[in-house]
């Protein structure tokens, strides 16, 4: 049920518990390593998209509650501040949401409580505070909760939740050309509910879940543009689905999730990291809160990871919380 960014609800101990109730510093950029609290979201919402813009994190759509929504919230970075911009033109949960040429871009995404798939397409201009229609994904191919990832401006999208629960097409779409290529090859698996990036002129998907909330996984693709192929990589140490993940350093952060058997909220609490220059992967400090159906973003060397839900399938919370490796 819950998607996206997700997480676990036991919070284990860890060398950052000392810094769980720590303020962080004056303009909100350099909180301390590990996990640090930050302004809490406007409302209590999950299943959202998240993204790190200009100097703001924004959010796109979600649950409040059981209700859909089409909201859009941006935290400045600098000020510590929240404010409600542009709503997204339709309510819309488990969005793919990415960044290119200085724009949110909006590729797929899950409408109505019935998570039912939509192809609409959205550009977002900050400066005018705009949302644009664009390019509909071809027929057959609407989709979200995917991994989303971008090379050379170019947006990715594998797996998500389609006309299957679970799907494997793996599409592109060019912001520039306004055009979706549906031809590349297919993701290893039908996944849903994994997360992804493009790091080093590579696209990589990690996690995820077949069929079912429990049905998670810990595998690593690796898609090279050049080749036009997939490969296995390293497994991530944690399975789980529902998971959010950013880029820091060039070098992706999984966080959260859900489907976690050995604890009562289904939750995970995990941060592993994964080095695509060296195909490994590092276990961090716990979240300071666990939580899934959130998202995550990396900016200036912290990873940004707002609202979620603190028990499996809907619990919406309102926390935001940053980690610096």
């Amino acid at each position: 049920m819950a998607v996206v960014a997700l997480a676990i609800g036991a919070c284990g101990e860890d060398d950052a518990g000392s810094q769980a109730d720590a303020s962080v510093p004056g303009d909100g950029r350099n909180p301390q390593a590990g996990w640090v609290p930050l302004p809490a979201t406007p409302v209590a919402i999950q299943e959202i998209g998240v993204a790190a813009l200009g100097g703001k994190i924004y959010t796109v759509g979600g649950f409040i509650g059981s209700t859909v929504t089409a909201n859009v919230y941006a935290y400045d970075i600098a000020s510590g501040a929240w404010a409600e911009v542009m709503a997204l033109p339709i309510a819309a949960h488990h969005v793919n949401l990415a960044v290119a040429g200085g724009k949110l871009y909006v590729v797929g995404a899950l409408a109505t409580f019935s998570f039912t798939p939509v192809n609409d397409v959205y550009e977002y201009d900050p400066a005018q505070d705009m949302w644009t229609q664009k390019a509909s994904l071809p027929t057959g191919f609407e989709r979200g909760a995917s991994a989303v990832g971008v090379i050379d401006g170019v947006i990715y999208v594998a797996g998500g939740s389609g006309a299957a629960q679970s799907v494997d097409q793996f599409t592109s779409y060019d912001p520039e050309l306004d055009t979706h290529d549906t031809t590349l090859p297919t993701l290893p698996a039908a996944l849903n509910h994994l997360v992804g990036g493009g790091v080093g002129g590579k696209f990589y998907a990690i996690g995820g879940r077949d069929i079912g909330i429990t049905g998670i996984k810990n595998t690593t693709y690796e898609y090279d543009p050049a080749q036009n192929t997939w490969t296995d990589k390293s497994a991530m140490p944690t399975a789980r689905g529902g998971t959010a993940a950013g880029i820091v350093d060039e070098k992706i952060i999984v966080v959260g999730g859900e489907g976690n058997a050995a604890v009562s909220s289904g939750v995970f609490p995990q941060t592993e990291m994964y080095d695509p220059a060296t195909d490994t992967w590092t276990s961090l400090s716990d979240m300071r809160t666990p939580r899934h159906g959130m998202g995550a973003a990396g900016d200036g060397g912290v990873l940004y990871v707002p609202a979620g839900a603190d028990v499996q399938a809907f619990g919406a919370v309102d926390t935001f919380e940053a980690f610096t490796p």
